[in-house]
């Protein structure tokens, strides 16, 4: 008989524990642990995002990669633009230097990719996105950069077209980025 009340003391609730209090056994019997029912709710509160909110997130990393993707291909082409400005520069800063010593620019020649500009030892690039000629006379000339792709630089038909002139003035005769 003296076992019963042991049992039931050491499962019964203390005096001094609130009604909502619940009394669980803790592994191997090392001892008792108390858990009252506000401390079991906040536990299952955070548990983790539900399938809802994951899916909202989803979606605003798509709104937001969908609107950053034209920015980043229009930036793209833009730097492709580049080697033909920089190029033409070039040839224009080497033609004037030509001039100085032979009084006469160079005209009538042209480099594809991984070519050079003879007089002018201007060197285009294996890798070039664009091909180059020297148009004129004697007194000025024309360097001309044309897209060698016939889709140009974003997959549409527009080639790009740049010059430079012997003033050093640099146009754009077709932009394939605006286009």
């Amino acid at each position: 008989m003296t076992a019963v009340p042991r049992l039931h003391t050491l499962f019964s609730k203390p005096t001094s524990c609130p009604a909502d209090t619940l009394i669980d056994i803790t592994p191997f019997g090392t001892g008792l642990a108390i858990l009252t029912t506000e401390a079991m709710n906040t536990h299952k509160e955070q548990r983790g995002f539900t399938l809802i909110e994951l899916m909202i997130v989803v979606v605003i990393i798509g709104i937001l990669a969908a609107l950053a993707l034209p920015r980043f291909l229009q930036a793209s082409a833009k730097t492709k633009q580049s080697e033909a400005k920089m190029i033409l520069k070039q040839i224009y800063v080497m033609e004037h230097t030509y001039r100085q010593e032979h009084d006469s620019y160079v005209y009538g020649v042209g480099a594809s990719p991984g070519q050079n500009m003879p007089p002018l030892l201007v060197e285009v690039m294996p890798n070039a996105r664009y091909s180059y000629v020297i148009t004129g006379g004697a007194n000025s000339f024309t360097a001309t950069a044309t897209t060698i792709n016939p889709n140009g630089l974003d997959d549409d038909a527009t080639l790009d077209i740049w010059q430079v002139d012997d003033r050093g003035t640099l146009t754009v005769v077709s932009n394939d980025i605006q286009s």
